[in-house]
This record gives structure tokens, sequence and C-alpha cells, in this order.
């Protein structure tokens, strides 16, 4: 589920951050066709879920432990949330 996408055209953000597991994870979509989908639909919606084929790729890191780095190989499904105006939220 999405929690934080990043549209800026001029970097084309390659992480966006979304709800997994129970946990807010950042996320490499560049394999993937998210970005450019939630342009040509023009919204981003909150709830918006995706199925998608993720990699994992486990990192050491200087303490010696292990850092996960996830990237989305391949959408299977989407789903639109709900969407909200902005002086709903405000």
């Amino acid at each position: 589920m999405v929690h934080t996408p990043t549209l800026d055209t001029q970097t084309k953000s390659k992480h966006w951050k979304f709800r997994m597991n129970g946990h807010v994870e950042s996320i490499d979509i560049s394999a993937s066709k998210i970005y450019e989908d939630a342009i040509a639909r023009g919204t981003i919606n909150l709830g918006d879920t995706y199925r998608v084929k993720i990699q994992l790729i486990e990192k050491v890191t200087k303490s010696g432990g292990f850092k996960p780095d996830y990237k989305i190989l391949e959408v299977f499904e989407f789903k639109p949330g709900q969407r909200m105006a902005l002086n709903k939220l405000i």
C-alpha cells in the first residue's frame, strides 16, 4: 500500500515508501511502471494497493546487522484507494 509517493518529474525518484507487513519501507520502483502509471492516471489515492513480485536483498551494516533492500520487479495487480479531497484532510 502506498505510504509516501515521490512524483518529482525532475528526478523521477525511484524510491517510494510503502506500508508492507505493518511497517513502512522505502522500496525501489525503478524496474516497474508504477511511477509512469500514476502520472498517466493523474492521481494517487489514500490506500492505493499493489500486488507485486518483490526482490529482497539483505545488506550487512557497519555494526554487523542486516538492512533489507527491497525492489519491485513486477506488478500483478493494482487496486485504487479511496479518493479524498484536500479540504477533508485539513
